[in-house]
């Protein structure tokens, strides 16, 4: 899980660092590199798959939580993760609507 730390309605200034990287075994060996990869981000996530390098670069988050899942197949074997995103909401949210002060 990845938190997203926001205000208490859930907006941030710029979006932090988040990102998830891939790597596949088939027993010892490492065949990160011979796998084929299928990335399905959920609604309201955004962001870019780097084939080269394996790795998922989430750079906006417009609902509350949101995934990421990354299958891998490797001949007739399939591997899958799931980078799951949350904002973590700051502060308290609403007014009193009179005063403007935050409750």
């Amino acid at each position: 899980i990845s938190g997203v730390p926001t205000d208490a309605n859930g907006n941030y200034n710029s979006f932090p660092e988040c990102k998830t990287k891939v790597q596949v075994f088939f027993g010892a060996l490492d065949i990160s590199t011979s796998a084929a990869y299928k990335v399905t981000a959920s609604s309201g996530v955004a962001g870019q798959w780097d084939d080269e390098n394996r790795t998922y670069t989430v750079t906006a988050l417009s609902k509350d939580s949101g995934y990421v899942d990354i299958q891998s197949t490797y001949f007739r074997t399939y591997r899958h993760k799931r980078l799951d995103i949350v904002k973590q909401k700051q502060g308290l949210q609403g007014t009193s609507g009179k005063d403007g002060r935050t409750y």
